[in-house]
């Protein structure tokens, strides 16, 4: 007679070979990304920009126009689109730049404003033009 077990009992059975393959495996695939994460990122992030852009594609060829030239038309359109956020991103960071600057001479006005009133009610602040 021979005693089968029980499934949870045939399910624990690990050998160290099993063990160690698998930390093996783990260990490998991590270093195979961390070391191909130059090719392996850009690679992905094309992917992810493919579907994005599949559907508009494929929108485009039901108007009756070939593949190449819905690729080539959809990849001109995006092209437009992120050069204008460039375009308007960039003339909103040169904006803030210039109104910092104007930021900073009235700041410095505030601040003399404010020690000229504490000088004439406080006098706490003595007045630098001052000669001795």
């Amino acid at each position: 007679m021979t005693v089968e077990k029980s499934n949870k009992e045939q399910s624990m059975d690990l050998s160290f070979q099993q063990i160690f393959l698998g930390i093996g495996c783990m260990v490998g695939i991590v270093t195979i990304l961390y070391f191909g994460s130059a090719i392996l990122i850009p690679i992905s992030i094309a992917l992810l920009i493919s579907f994005i852009l599949y559907p508009i594609c494929l929108k485009i060829e039901s108007w009756g126009i070939k593949r190449i030239l819905a690729t080539t038309l959809t990849m001109g359109i995006i092209t437009a689109v992120l050069a204008g956020l460039v375009f308007l991103l960039s003339s909103q960071i040169a904006s803030i730049a210039e109104e910092l600057s104007n930021f900073e001479v009235k700041l410095k006005e505030v601040f003399s404003a404010t020690v000229k009133y504490l000088n004439r009610n406080i006098s706490l602040i003595p007045d630098i033009n001052q000669k001795k």
